[in-house]
């Protein structure tokens, strides 16, 4: 068995834990946190969804938290291309709904181990 803070692990399963509300999360081996529907705020500091929908600060640090959808907004704003730009580019570029998810989901994936490589 596995162990490391807020994370037990057998051979095929883990168990993620919220350091605000002690809540158990049970997921696949090869989940993270954010997989498990946690958030980090700016400063690393892990919370589970339930705890991230009661506070609009981080529960430890008070740091206002800003949601993803806030942030995509500002940047389909700031990118300087519609909705309609950035639909049809996609839509050029992938196949299929699954083949962007998927692309999508490896790129965070590889975002989080750089971001978060101490918790790995």
């Amino acid at each position: 068995m596995k162990t490391r803070a807020g994370f037990v692990s057998n051979s095929s399963t883990s168990s993620f834990f919220c350091p605000i509300c002690n809540g158990s999360y049970t997921g696949m081996d090869d989940n993270t946190y954010e997989d498990m529907g946690f958030s980090r705020c700016e400063n690393n500091h892990l919370y589970c969804s339930s705890c991230a929908e009661k506070h609009n600060k981080c529960p430890l640090c008070s740091l206002e938290i800003i949601e993803q959808w806030s942030v995509i907004s500002y940047l389909l704003k700031t990118c300087g291309k519609t909705n309609e730009e950035i639909k049809k580019e996609m839509r050029d570029r992938f196949a299929s709904y699954n083949d962007m998810t998927d692309f999508l989901g490896e790129k965070r994936r590889q975002i989080l181990k750089v971001e978060y490589s101490d918790d790995f």
